[in-house]
């Protein structure tokens, strides 16, 4: 057994030790990690496969549900929480809604999920834009020219913009600031709407107090 007055025996006169790389400490923790990760890439394959399962019933809900087990045949031990939290952060990436229930419980589902082929034929049919989630992303002058230019909105387009609207083709600002006949353009029907002054107004119909009364009353105050 060695002890401080034996270490000497390692001592090799001809050898210098300078430094000391600290990442080689680490080799072997890196050694582990690499093949924990690989086994939860594993859980996460397993779970991929029981989605499509699940998807290809006939009436079947969009959601699933898996246990992660606690230790797997042929594979080496893993940390199974460490593993959970890994798959519901791939599978909430990719757009899945993920409940977990203590202890190994995952809820997923995909109901809210709007389809490419759905938002492609409202936007064909209405010219609204949605994403994958049903939110609204239609051009508005609050909106900036990267949505525009993302969902490839060019003049004729958009549904909103009213005929004889003039576009610019020195650059793709979005249509909404260029068109000085839009449907953001107050109408002319409110803006030339005639007001009364308050002088000229001669009220209608019958009137709480009688005239004598409020002749006399002017002519109290006068």
């Amino acid at each position: 057994m060695d002890n401080i007055f034996t270490l000497h025996k390692y001592d090799d006169d001809n050898e210098v030790a300078e430094s000391i790389n600290i990442d080689d400490l680490y080799e072997r923790k890196r050694e582990r990690d690499v093949a924990q990760l690989k086994v939860f890439n594993q859980m996460l394959k397993r779970i991929h496969t029981k989605i499509k399962v699940t998807s290809r019933q006939r009436g079947a809900e969009k959601l699933c549900w898996f246990v992660v087990p606690e230790v797997m045949l042929g594979v080496p031990s893993y940390d199974q929480g460490t593993c959970i939290g890994y798959v519901m952060d791939k599978l909430k990436t990719d757009g899945f809604r993920v409940q977990y229930f203590h202890p190994n419980t995952l809820m997923i589902s995909w109901d809210h999920w709007i389809p490419n082929y759905v938002i492609e034929e409202i936007k064909e049919k209405t010219g609204k834009i949605y994403d994958n989630y049903g939110n609204d992303l239609t051009p508005t002058p609050q909106n900036d020219q990267e949505t525009n230019q993302k969902y490839n909105m060019q003049p004729g387009n958009y549904s909103g913009t009213a005929a004889g609207g003039e576009m610019s083709s020195r650059n793709n600002t979005n249509i909404v600031y260029k068109n000085k006949e839009g449907v953001f353009q107050r109408s002319r029907k409110q803006s030339d709407k005639k007001y009364t002054p308050i002088d000229d107004y001669k009220p209608k119909g019958t009137m709480i107090y009688d005239e004598e009364l409020l002749f006399d009353m002017n002519k109290r105050y006068k």
